[in-house]
């Protein structure tokens, strides 16, 4: 059963047919992770990589990561009850800009997944100028091409106009993953491709390290506690010393 967050509706899908792609949709109403289909018909209102990030960015999300075959095939039924014309899907899939002969490898999800699930088509990736990455989607083709074209994978350019899927998880490794990078780019390793992610040109540090901040304030915490409980135990024993002699001299 798939149904809108905040909506009541009855039946096996809780599809709002007309328009839905301004509510969250999730497996079973609210369980994580939950996603936002952005679809326009005219193609002028669509967006750029970076204004669909952004805008992703803006309600707390970041663009699609499909980490299953499973979750592709979830995502792909949600676009099918949309009934959207003609139009591609921004996903959070990224090439880095170093340049590489296989390019296939320099691709990663802007969510930090580590996933290694593709769907590419026959032809992609091209490890041309085209560094971005879209769900395929065109109901109106032919047969043939819809068969096999159809919700596959495609490399383009970044600043070419597509609709956007957006993704909202849990969270509960982002942070961790979040923190190993910025201590790898604060040691001055900045390769690209240094770790689990390539760190585009356009990564923001700024939102990396407001994301590690509750985890450095801890380390703080956790730090001045030990050190508070050994000035205070060794305070006690010069304590307890102090006055264990005075006992003795006033015995005698």
């Amino acid at each position: 059963k798939i149904c809108i967050v905040g909506k009541n509706y009855f039946g096996t899908l809780c599809f709002l047919v007309m328009w839905f792609a301004d509510h969250r949709i999730c497996r079973r109403g609210t369980e994580k992770p939950c996603y936002k289909i952005t679809s326009f018909q005219d193609s002028r209102l669509r967006a750029s990589f970076e204004a669909a990030r952004q805008k992703c960015r803006e309600d707390d999300g970041e663009l699609l990561s499909i980490e299953t075959e499973n979750e592709q095939r979830l995502v792909e039924r949600f676009v099918q009850e949309l009934r959207a014309s003609d139009g591609d899907f921004w996903i959070g899939l990224r090439r880095s800009s170093q340049y590489n002969a296989d390019c296939s490898s320099q691709y990663y999800w802007l969510d930090y997944s580590q996933a290694t699930f593709r769907n590419w088509l026959v032809t992609e990736p091209s490890c041309g100028l085209d560094q971005c990455v879209a769900l395929f989607y065109r109901p109106s083709s032919s047969s043939g091409q819809k068969e096999h074209n159809m919700f596959k994978w495609t490399d383009y350019n970044c600043n070419s106009k597509n609709n956007f899927i957006c993704k909202y998880s849990d969270g509960r490794l982002l942070l961790v993953l979040m923190l190993a990078v910025t201590l790898r780019y604060l040691i001055g390793n900045k390769s690209e491709t240094s770790i689990f992610i390539s760190i585009s040109d356009d990564t923001n540090i700024y939102y990396i390290l407001l994301a590690t901040l509750p985890v450095m304030l801890l380390l703080i915490l956790v730090v001045s506690g030990v050190f508070c409980f050994r000035v205070m135990s060794r305070r006690y024993v010069m304590d307890c010393k102090h006055f264990y002699h005075f006992l003795v001299c006033y015995s005698l």
